[in-house]
């Protein structure tokens, strides 16, 4: 069993995770509301806090996740409030099948800096969206490592302006960014905040 799979259980009962998913729903909400239809995918979507923040604007959503944990949190939730336009999905894109269909909206909340090949991500981000469609990360402005610790092999946050440069390298345009909350944690008894930003493209 996965770390993520023995979080899931209590992964909504955060107070701090909750927050922030409907704060970067507020954020993205302001983008998408004039759209006709949405046609969305979240990467990484765990028990898909964010998704079901972003439900009054969406037609349908993908969930995707390699955590089967997660996973089954937001099926029992799309079981209980009878969403139909909810799927979910187990997958890995750097190593498993791609959905066949394409999306106008794609979204990842504290997801990249868990994928150590992000260029490789991102292109496969881009091959699964329509012209003219939205992509929205949110993550950790670059830090100093502590905000996991040792032993964690992902990203330690993100420079923004390299971001963006690897994003407009893929191929996407109009880049946007934007400081969004800070996440506070104690480490080495002091209190640490770490800047959370969201950062979006169109292609």
């Amino acid at each position: 069993m996965t770390d993520f799979n023995v979080k899931a259980e209590t992964w909504d009962d955060d107070p701090i995770k909750v927050k922030r998913a409907k704060l970067i729903a507020e954020h993205i909400s302001k983008t998408i509301k004039g759209l006709s239809h949405v046609n969305a995918m979240e990467y990484g979507a765990g028990t898909g806090l964010l998704s079901f923040k972003l439900m009054p604007f969406l037609d349908n959503v993908l969930l995707v996740d390699t955590s089967e944990g997660m996973l089954s949190i937001a099926k029992n939730k799309i079981n209980s409030n009878n969403y139909s336009k909810v799927e979910t999905l187990k997958a890995d894109f750097l190593i498993d099948p791609l959905p066949t269909r394409k999306f106008n909206l794609i979204f990842s909340l504290m997801t990249l800096h868990h994928i150590t090949e992000l260029d490789k991500i991102l292109h496969i981000f881009y091959s699964l969206m329509e012209n003219d469609s939205y992509l929205f990360v949110a993550d950790l402005v670059k830090e100093d490592g502590s905000f996991h610790g040792k032993g964690f092999s992902g990203h330690n946050g993100f420079d923004l302006d390299e971001l963006k440069e690897l994003l407009l390298q893929t191929g996407f345009k109009n880049i946007d960014s934007q400081i969004v909350m800070e996440i506070e944690k104690y480490r080495d008894n002091e209190l640490k905040k770490y800047p959370l930003f969201l950062m979006s493209g169109q292609k």
